[in-house]
């Protein structure tokens, strides 16, 4: 009975996903009312009431960690320091001190606890900034959740900001098309306190560029055809802090992997063409060697070489 269940569902997906998502509604307003408690329990803000995330240029850079990271010479830094930047997961690792900060949240106990004795080495430049966090939506995660944020409250003094986070329902890049035209027709991406979210912690920051009304946003270290990490390269050996292991177990890098999920960079060009475009934004990849270089343009920055 499950079995036929299951396949009279995905046939409905396949030919109605509007239907489909109809029958998501429940689930969706459940992801919002999780997030209001969490902010509620947890002390934490809305991205609407914290002029700390105000933008302040047309431009937003978006900070990955790959290994093309390495690539980009001072010039390219000191450029983009006269811009909006957002840098998250562990790339405080680097020297440039982004404008914001956002982390998937909570990771493993042991992940938290890595990024905690990093950041202690690094507090004085990022305890004041702006932080926004991507919540995980299993039962695990929900678990681990209370004694990660009071470890990370314990080391932030600025504003923690969490939004809706609502997780795509898109198994295919045809959902995830569907999914971004119904969104942009509905205009759910001007309320800056309503994030979507999926596979990877790009998507959600490319929406918040969205969100917050950039023109243009560029991805750096978003790499995806590569699973090394820039601190990976000699030239980081004497770091101040203690550098993260890479502890991938895929032949791929995770999220392009098709086993796990719809690879992210269909979930790129998904959003960039049916939420981006037609907003009037631009999406850019800072290096050609990224596989979005596939179908992103390269950002015109002279001293990038």
């Amino acid at each position: 009975m499950n079995t036929a269940l299951r396949t009279v569902g995905r046939a409905v997906r396949q030919r109605a996903y509007w239907v489909y998502l109809l029958s998501q509604t429940r689930r969706i307003l459940q992801m919002r009312r999780n997030a209001t408690a969490a902010r509620a329990q947890g002390g934490l803000q809305l991205i609407s009431l914290t002029p700390a995330f105000d933008r302040r240029s047309n431009t937003l850079f978006i900070l990955g960690s790959g290994a093309s990271i390495n690539e980009l010479d001072p010039a390219f830094w000191e450029y983009v320091a006269k811009y909006d930047s957002i840098g998250f997961n562990n790339w405080l690792v680097h020297d440039f001190v982004p404008d914001f900060y956002m982390r998937e949240f909570p990771l493993e106990v042991s992940a938290n606890q890595q990024f905690a004795e990093i950041f202690r080495e690094k507090r004085e430049e990022y305890r004041y900034l702006p932080f926004l966090l991507r919540p995980g939506f299993t039962r695990r995660r929900a678990a681990i959740w209370p004694k990660a944020l009071e470890l990370f409250q314990n080391l932030v003094s600025g504003p923690i900001c969490l939004p809706d986070v609502v997780n795509v329902p898109a198994e295919t890049e045809a959902e995830m098309r569907s999914f971004c035209r119904l969104w942009s027709k509905l205009r759910l991406h001007r309320n800056v306190d309503i994030h979507i979210d999926c596979r990877a912690s790009v998507s959600q920051l490319i929406y918040f560029g969205l969100t917050q009304g950039y023109r243009e946003i560029v991805l750096c270290g978003i790499d995806l055809n590569t699973k090394t990490y820039f601190w990976e390269d000699p030239r980081w050996t004497g770091s101040r802090v203690k550098l993260p292991p890479n502890n991938s177990t895929t032949a791929q890098h995770r999220t392009m992997d098709p086993n796990l999920g719809l690879p992210i960079d269909r979930i790129v060009a998904a959003m960039h063409d049916e939420l981006l475009k037609p907003a009037g934004v631009q999406l850019y990849v800072a290096r050609p060697s990224s596989a979005l270089a596939a179908f992103l343009p390269v950002y015109p920055l002279p001293t990038a070489h």
